[in-house]
């Protein structure tokens, strides 16, 4: 084979992968735009993509690192998440009127 030959091939080859990563990206996009954006994440996890544009999460206080999603506990019956105007999350309980910096878990 000529070498325009060869080079048109890795052209292609290239031009393949970059339509190939555009579409999953795309697709991460969507996924974010339906309501999976880091706000639903549990608190301390972040979302991350590799190279290939898959996703994985780490949780930055334990150091973890997962392809699963991880789940947000929801807050149990009369606690309510506030956040502090220096960005400090807290919980307070309207039903018993107690407030904790830790997630409640009842």
């Amino acid at each position: 084979p000529s070498p325009n030959y060869e080079q048109s091939v890795r052209r292609r080859d290239v031009v393949d992968h970059f339509r190939a990563l555009v579409k999953r990206l795309q697709s991460t996009v969507k996924e974010d735009e339906d309501g999976e954006d880091e706000e639903s994440l549990p608190d301390g996890w972040v979302k991350h993509l590799n190279e290939e544009c898959d996703p994985y999460y780490h949780c930055i206080k334990t150091n973890q690192t997962t392809w699963e999603r991880p789940v947000k506990p929801k807050l149990p019956v009369g606690w309510v998440k506030y956040t502090t105007d220096d960005g400090a999350v807290y919980y307070h309980n309207e039903l018993t009127n107690s407030t904790t910096w830790e997630f409640p878990t009842e």
